[in-house]
């Protein structure tokens, strides 16, 4: 296998980067990896999650979004997949790829009866949370989510 082969299969990524004129004192911005830019520190897997997805409108959008902050997270450091949509056999292993791609050791869900929730689970630690329903219903269940986030943030 070749550098082509490993390219093509997206195990490696090998690209020409423009020259730096290394008398100039400005740094070229399109070359600078951009520090701020975190890794992806949180999966969550729940149907309907792409309806409410940074949905300032949502009830349910407000409570995530309050409950990663709690935990001192921020929403760019969170991947989502809605398991409503993710149902075939390909987009349950382009999901399976894209989580190893982040290197991701676990993952928290809303739902556990979806096939995708059965395919990570075979490679991947699974924290089930109340889902978002419950928690907008129930303190105890917004204790329960937080509990169960705190053990691993």
């Amino acid at each position: 296998m070749n550098i082509a082969d490993l390219e093509q299969l997206g195990l490696v990524n090998f690209s020409v980067k423009p020259e730096f004129d290394s008398s100039s004192t400005d740094l070229p911005v399109d070359n600078v990896e951009d520090l701020t830019d975190s890794k992806v520190s949180c999966v969550l897997v729940a149907a309907g999650l792409s309806s409410i997805w940074q949905n300032e409108s949502k009830d349910e959008w407000v409570l995530l979004e309050n409950i990663l902050q709690s935990i001192g997270l921020d929403a760019d450091a969170v991947i989502f997949f809605d398991s409503e949509i993710i149902q075939t056999e390909e987009a349950i292993m382009n999901c399976i790829e894209e989580i190893i791609e982040e290197g991701v050791e676990f993952a928290f869900s809303f739902d556990e009866n979806s096939e995708l929730i059965k395919q990570l689970q075979e490679g991947l630690s699974i924290a089930f949370l109340p889902s978002l329903g419950e928690q907008l219903a129930s303190a105890n269940s917004k204790r329960d989510c937080y509990q169960v986030l705190k053990q691993y943030f």
